[in-house]
């Protein structure tokens, strides 16, 4: 996947992408750009940013505007507000550049100031994001809204746009701006994500699976049924959705002990509490659980957005780990999206065989970056970065001589 987005395009294709950005500007005369610094302006933005989300191709829960805007609040200290908004000539918006300006998270990144998506760095990072802007209407004006990196070139050391879904129509378009103000510019890395249609009819579901998958299956929900007085439940339906929340954490630190999960760090576990209970309540999430006796043992926290749903976090009893709790917990949340009439079950980014048996199909999203040439603390960084990474390559020879 890492071709998709080249190190440097040839003559060939920035020529070709020169053409389609010429046409755009064309067709858009008159629109203006605008950097929103202030949280007043921020507020404005509602009504637009909700519906370019609603119309864009990859839209996504982490794109929304009450997640971006809470994200701020939550983690915008020592940042600057950078989003690029794009008006029309009638001063509608036609498209938005989520982003702040804030110092690296770690390592040598730490020195540099990086122009990044609302929630690109920090205690909580974004599983997926994109430019805003309505489907089909990217040419026209991605190519004006990325003019945000000129206008703030001064302001950056580094472009940081992780998790850019792989078919984003907009990469083209990111590329030749981030080849144009920067300097190794291009794919930083790729993840895959797990994704299955959601059937309509649940026993073809099943039916497309092995007959020792299902066995399998059957005989640990009947044990877990008939041992354990298993049952199944719904938050905001079987037990309060506050309620729910706190027996996910219990059980996700009981999987992950200790400080080793992030999503349990107090400041990131304050953000998305607040989030997923507004969510719950406003039907865009799906919390499912599974109860042994009076004790919830597995729980599963899940995103909607338009007819997809995301599969956020999840925990479970180490005690039930015998039955495959997990793997129930997951086959009861992928049951309850169906039953919501929702189309895609996604399990976001990372690869694993649990993900693969319950999703078999895969997908990637791109972390891009481009670097200022006229920032001394962005040429340093690259060359330690190259520094270490043929350090880490002699090693390697070296172990492999033995």
């Amino acid at each position: 996947m890492s071709d998709l987005i080249p190190r440097r395009a040839d003559a060939g294709e920035f020529s070709r992408l020169g053409a389609s950005t010429e046409s755009a500007r064309k067709m858009t005369s008159g629109a203006s750009l605008e950097i929103i610094r202030t949280e007043e302006q921020f507020d404005d933005l509602q009504r637009p940013w909700e519906s370019l989300v609603s119309r864009m191709r990859t839209s996504t829960p982490f794109a929304r505007y009450d997640w971006c805007r809470s994200w701020w609040r939550h983690f915008g200290r020592g940042k600057r507000l950078a989003i690029g908004v794009l008006r029309d000539r009638n001063e509608e918006v036609v498209a938005i550049a989520p982003c702040v300006i804030t110092s690296g998270g770690g390592g040598t990144r730490r020195m540099m100031k990086h122009l990044t998506w609302i929630g690109g760095m920090g205690d909580v990072q974004v599983e997926r994001m994109d430019f805003l802007v309505t489907t089909g209407r990217e040419a026209e004006f991605i190519p004006l809204l990325l003019r945000i990196l000129d206008r703030l070139q001064g302001e950056w050391d580094a472009v940081w746009l992780p998790a850019i879904p792989a078919d984003s129509p907009n990469l083209p378009f990111l590329q030749e701006a981030s080849s144009r103000v920067g300097v190794s510019a291009g794919s930083a890395g790729t993840h895959p994500c797990r994704f299955t249609p959601i059937p309509a009819d649940w026993n073809a579901y099943e039916g497309a699976r092995s007959s020792r998958w299902r066995r399998n299956l059957r005989n640990r929900w009947g044990s877990f049924t008939s041992e354990h007085q298993g049952r199944r439940c719904v938050s905001g339906v079987d037990l309060p959705h506050d309620e729910a929340l706190d027996h996910l954490a219990r059980l996700h630190h009981l999987q992950w002990p200790g400080n080793t999960s992030d999503f349990l760090r107090p400041a990131a576990w304050a953000f998305y509490r607040a989030n997923a209970l507004r969510w719950l309540e406003g039907g865009c999430a799906l919390l499912t659980c599974l109860m042994a006796g009076d004790r919830v043992v597995a729980a599963a926290l899940g995103f909607i957005q338009r007819n997809d749903f995301s599969l956020f976090q999840q925990g479970w009893d180490p005690e039930f780990k015998t039955l495959s709790i997990g793997n129930l917990a997951v086959h009861w949340s992928l049951e309850t999206a169906a039953r919501h009439g929702l189309q895609t079950y996604d399990m976001l980014s990372g690869d694993c065989r649990y993900k693969a048996e319950w999703c078999p199909e895969l997908r990637h999203t791109l972390d891009v970056e481009s670097y200022n040439p006229e920032s001394l603390r962005a040429q340093v960084f690259l060359v330690l970065r190259r520094l270490h990474r043929v350090i880490t390559k002699i090693k390697g020879d070296d172990e492999a001589r033995g």
